[in-house]
């Protein structure tokens, strides 16, 4: 959650994104894959949106 000083609520990437139809559009995510980066993917995905993510330095699938 995120703590808005000026009104003393909290927002999370799903609120702030509730009643908005995302549906058809692609959303480029940088840091994706974890924190801030992968609850703004989640949030996004549950909004409609397609997301590409960047997956972060020295990873490789292949090896996983």
């Amino acid at each position: 959650m995120i703590s808005d000083t000026t009104s003393g609520t909290e927002r999370s990437p799903s609120k702030v994104l509730a009643g908005i139809d995302l549906t058809g559009r692609t959303a480029v995510v940088t840091g994706g894959y974890s924190g801030l980066g992968l609850a703004a993917t989640r949030a996004l995905a549950g909004a409609g949106a397609r997301s590409a993510v960047q997956p972060p330095d020295g990873f490789h699938p292949e090896n996983d």
